[in-house]
């Protein structure tokens, strides 16, 4: 429930920084909600991949990746799932900022599928 007012915040919130809300990107919202833990679904829609400009985020990616490797080193689990789960969230940051961004070229509809993936 919680999971779900927050996607709803940060898509009402981000509606409104873009001023516009088009049946393209609500389409893709709708689908990339439906195709969130199937990759090869998200493949078949040939969006591009987003690029990141945010320099924080490529640092925090190439914190992350030594850190994935010292907590299978150190056979934490507790460590494991944290580190997992911010990779999954420093991912899913890099990819919403890079839909975004000025540059990304994708549609409105590939803009709303990946939102909807990765921001739910």
């Amino acid at each position: 429930m919680i999971k779900k007012k927050i996607v709803l915040c940060l898509f009402v919130s981000l509606s409104f920084a873009m001023n516009k809300l088009d049946g393209e990107f609500l389409s893709g919202f709708e689908s990339g909600l439906l195709v969130r833990n199937d990759a090869r679904a998200f493949r078949d829609y040939n969006c591009e991949t987003p690029e990141s400009d945010s320099a924080l985020l490529q640092q925090i990616t190439q914190i992350v990746t030594p850190l994935k490797f010292a907590a299978q080193m150190a056979k934490q689990d507790k460590f494991i799932t944290m580190i997992e789960r911010v990779d999954t969230l420093v991912v899913s940051l890099n990819d919403m900022s890079g839909v975004f961004s000025k540059t990304y070229d994708g549609g409105d509809f590939c803009k709303g599928l990946i939102f909807g993936r990765d921001g739910a």
